[in-house]
């Protein structure tokens, strides 16, 4: 759910605690989303295509080598999505067996799925720009050990791609408008931090991580 600039930069705070090669857990930190054939509910471990919710992270957890730094990166980005999903739902999201709406700060309901899926990722997007104003993003190098993934089809091509665009957009400031329609600032500062604290808590507790 979040956008790639907040998968990165809470990947890059996340390997402070780790000290891997940044190329390579950063790059998996957003490697679900590079997928290129296979569904998103796939290379996100959900067992439920329609429920935002139902990741089966222990699953991917078993099934791969955490010491890997793509593959624990990889684990990064699920942990981040369910994070942020939980918010969204126990905040924002309107439930009914499945995601039937959404809720803005001013208490406007929109209940068209086009809509919703807009919102959330214009809300992130702007996070974006903020993040981009306000702290500094580590340039990408491409690196071609990147384990097979059998849930992502990714081609080596596309991350050098991925890579090159990624590295021009972090190098300027954005001077775009925010306005947030969900959440506040604090918000997403918070949702940030705190979900920061969620993961290195989870990797604790399945010993992944330095303490």
């Amino acid at each position: 759910m979040p956008s790639h600039k907040i998968h990165i930069k809470i990947g890059e705070e996340i390997n402070k605690r780790l000290n891997l090669n940044d190329d390579l857990f950063l790059i998996g930190c957003v490697l679900p989303d590079l997928s290129e054939k296979i569904k998103h509910y796939k290379s996100h471990f959900k067992t439920n295509k329609e429920d935002h919710l139902f990741y089966n992270i222990e699953l991917f957890v078993k099934e791969y080598d955490m010491n890997n730094p793509v593959l624990k990166g990889y684990l990064v980005h699920l942990l981040t999505d369910y994070y942020y999903n939980i918010y969204m739902k126990n905040n924002y999201f309107i439930i009914d067996k499945k995601l039937v709406g959404i809720k803005t700060k001013k208490g406007d309901y929109y209940n068209i799925a086009s809509v919703i899926t807009k919102l959330k990722q214009k809300e992130f997007t702007m996070y974006d720009y903020y993040l981009l104003n306000h702290h500094k993003f580590k340039k990408l190098s491409y690196n071609e050990n990147i384990p097979k993934i059998k849930e992502c089809d990714y081609s080596l091509n596309y991350i050098k791609e991925y890579i090159d665009l990624y590295n021009d957009q972090i190098s300027h400031k954005c001077d775009k408008k925010i306005d947030y329609k969900i959440l506040t600032q604090k918000e997403l500062d918070d949702l940030f931090d705190n979900c920061i604290k969620f993961i290195v808590n989870y990797l604790e507790n399945f010993n992944l991580i330095i303490k």
